[in-house]
């Protein structure tokens, strides 16, 4: 493993977490080959790149809301249920399963 040095270029970052944080972080990367400093180098970059967060950051009970696009959705399908234009239902999975087939093959 090559040993990095610290150059005129490269800057410190002092972060502060929990010492539990810091056992589990170490455990979970010394199990993939990397060290501290090069996990967050990659978050770092990864962060750059995408231009923010690199995953999703949310409250736990916000979760279960739905997005615009589904809200819409939701909507539209109750509109057409109170407007009887939704008449497809189906007996049982295999009348289902039979729809999606012939639905998939004339597209």
């Amino acid at each position: 493993m090559k040993t990095l040095t610290n150059t005129k270029n490269d800057a410190v970052i002092n972060v502060r977490v929990s010492d539990k944080v810091k056992k589990q972080s170490k455990k979970l990367f010394d199990s993939l080959g990397l060290n501290t400093t090069t996990a967050i180098n990659i978050f770092l970059k990864k962060a750059i790149e995408v231009g923010g967060i690199p995953f999703d950051v949310r409250h736990d009970e916000c979760s279960h809301i739905p997005n615009e696009e589904t809200i819409a959705a939701i909507k539209e399908a109750r509109k057409d249920i109170k407007n009887r234009k939704s008449q497809d239902g189906f007996d049982n999975v295999d009348d289902l399963m039979h729809s999606l087939r012939n639905t998939k093959e004339k597209v």
